[in-house]
């Protein structure tokens, strides 16, 4: 059974404040961050919801460190870049909770480093 607010539940008034936030909630981004993965220091990123950090692995090889794990492994990450480089999630990385893994390449498939990089995240908490 779905536990969605439908417009019957609405006009008899039955639903409280916090069904209504949990419903809403379902489909917000949990975490996400644009960072320059060419900078020495990446920290948190230029802004950024739930990331604690970003781990700078090697050339073209970042982890997003989420401040609060996901519940499991199973959460949707969608990216994004600029600079003419390909971006690829969890390349060589077991799915976790709490981290991200990210590769970055130039157009010749050689891992390097991008000026942008845009992560999203969404899922259950």
């Amino acid at each position: 059974a779905d536990d969605a607010v439908d417009s019957d539940e609405l006009a008899a008034g039955a639903v409280d404040a916090a069904h209504l936030a949990a419903d809403v909630l379902k489909g917000v981004a949990k975490g996400w961050i644009k960072f320059d993965g060419s900078s020495g220091s990446i920290g948190t990123g230029d802004a950024s919801h739930n990331v604690s950090s970003v781990t700078d692995s090697d050339t073209g090889d970042y982890i997003v460190n989420w401040d609060t794990n996901f519940s499991s492994a199973h959460y949707s990450v969608t990216l994004g870049g600029a600079n003419g480089k390909h971006i690829g999630e969890g390349y060589s990385a077991v799915p976790a909770a709490g981290t991200t893994q990210i590769a970055t390449s130039g157009e010749d498939w050689t891992p390097s480093d991008s000026g942008r990089i845009y992560v999203t995240a969404h899922g259950d908490q």
